[in-house]
């Protein structure tokens, strides 16, 4: 480490190459399509509106908010800056050109771009001075927003394919789509109070809408039958949606609230408080009935007799993008299911970048967004925060958590796991332990190029090795999963 820097928060994650080094080659990879929104079918699709097709006008000067400063203090994180400064990680990371967003000088000017800034796909061979007239803003506010300070890139090629614009900058026929808004989406910031359609939305994804509406994907998928066998959502289709994850369900003839529960596997007292029911009894035939949970593959968490717990084995290697960096998820992922939860290990990227404020393939998650999008899927992290600080768990708080039959994820350094001692991957790494066999720990490990990832065993000593992560903030850092 130089002097006069400081190693900022690194990522539990492990890269393409490690897997690649592990195994030789991953393979053709059979990649995940998202259910990207395209147009309808026989019609034209819409096409962003370039630059290049604006008029060309004089430069009007507009009162936009210029960007604040600030200045990184030891121990400071991009997340943690991000968030003291109601602003976003991408947004940063965009506004200071920043290549290496784990290391970060000390004593460095962070430009930090107000909320409501968007980004926008701009031609790289204008120059700024161009690109500023022809969105009628003064260059030097252009120039603020994306920390172009040297006076000759105003007249030179831009070199870029995208820069930040001041909030209220481009006109609504300008913005492209809700993707392009660098600020995070609360899980359910959308969530509706009944039933009702959503029409999709140009740039929409099937995790995209039911992130905002605070549902499961696999509410939209089990509630809209012609998305059975497609790839993609269409814009301007329909999708029936619920308040909360779950199936509608239409009352038959002789139906009574105790046989639809039981057919579904769901709490009685669960539908009537959804439905608003007053009554048990026989309910009127065509009524349509909100099943909470029903769908989403729930189960009893269950504690074998060895004293291990049943927690489904995920591998973070499945051929997605981002496969290389998905051991948070896929972690939590097994996690929740092991408690009846079953939510795919994509959407649960999706909604941990979401909640950290950080995107891409390669990215990295955060042990405190792993805790926050456990929550929000109804589960109940333990242990992660002791007096407003990141809890240092020591064995026998491990222990005392398995023993009462519930997972811990931990943030481990992936060196110092059984085997893993001569891979060329010095960061950190998520894993889920699962119980208990005589002194020694088991655990399920999201990568798996190197053997069997469930069911592994190490020694007292290596887990309190693998524990002290490389990101030190985050050393003995762990959270148990209950319901």
């Amino acid at each position: 480490m130089r002097r006069g820097s400081y190693r900022l928060l690194g990522r539990p994650m492990a890269f393409w190459a490690l897997a690649l080094a592990m195994v030789g080659a991953i393979g053709s990879i059979t990649a995940m399509v998202p259910r990207l929104a395209v147009p309808p079918a026989e019609q034209p699709s819409p096409a962003l509106i370039q630059p290049s097709e604006v008029r060309e006008v004089a430069p009007l000067t507009i009162p936009f908010p210029l960007p604040s400063s600030y200045t990184v203090a030891e121990g400071d994180t991009l997340f943690d800056i991000a968030a003291d400064q109601d602003s976003s990680v991408e947004a940063l990371i965009f506004a200071n050109n920043l290549e290496d967003f784990d290391l970060l000088d000390l004593g460095r000017e962070l430009v930090v771009p107000p909320p409501g800034t968007t980004r926008q796909p701009i031609d790289p061979t204008r120059s700024l001075t161009e690109i500023a007239s022809s969105y009628r803003i003064e260059s030097r506010v252009l120039a603020a927003y994306n920390g172009i300070a040297t006076a000759e890139l105003v007249s030179q090629p831009i070199a870029r394919e995208a820069l930040l614009f001041p909030p209220g900058a481009l006109p609504d026929g300008l913005v492209a789509g809700e993707g392009s808004l660098l600020a995070s989406i609360p899980f359910g910031a959308e969530r509706p109070v009944e039933p009702l359609k959503y029409r999709v939305r140009p740039g929409d994804t099937l995790t995209d809408v039911a992130w905002r509406l605070g549902i499961d994907v696999d509410t939209i998928l089990n509630n809209n039958s012609n998305l059975g066998a497609g790839d993609y959502i269409r814009i301007g289709a329909e999708l029936l949606v619920l308040p909360v994850s779950g199936l509608l369900y239409q009352v038959k003839e002789a139906d009574t609230l105790s046989a639809i529960a039981e057919k579904f596997g769901v709490d009685a007292d669960a539908i009537s408080e959804v439905n608003s029911l007053a009554f048990t009894g026989t309910l009127e035939p065509g009524t349509d009935l909100i099943l909470p949970g029903a769908g989403l593959a729930y189960a009893p968490p269950m504690l074998a007799a060895t004293g291990r717990i049943v927690v489904p084995f995920r591998s973070q290697l499945d051929g997605t993008p981002w496969a290389g960096a998905n051991c948070g998820p896929t972690a939590l992922g097994m996690g929740l299911e092991s408690l009846g939860v079953k939510v795919s290990s994509t959407e649960l990227r999706r909604q941990v970048l979401s909640a950290q404020g950080m995107w891409g393939n390669n990215v990295g998650t955060l042990m405190d967004a792993l805790a926050k999008v456990a929550s929000a899927n109804g589960a109940r992290p333990i242990g992660l925060f002791e007096g407003g600080r990141i809890a240092k768990w020591s064995l026998r708080d491990v222990r005392e958590q398995l023993q009462a039959g519930r997972p811990v994820i931990v943030q481990v350094r992936f060196r110092a796991l059984p085997g893993r001692a001569g891979v060329r991957y010095f960061n950190d790494h998520y894993i889920i332990l699962t119980g208990l066999s005589g002194d020694n720990f088991l655990y399920n490990d999201p990568l798996d190029s190197d053997g069997p990832g469930g069911n592994r065993l190490m020694t007292p000593a290596q887990l309190d090795a693998a524990m002290d992560a490389t990101d030190k903030r985050y050393a003995y850092a762990a959270f148990a999963l209950a319901r």
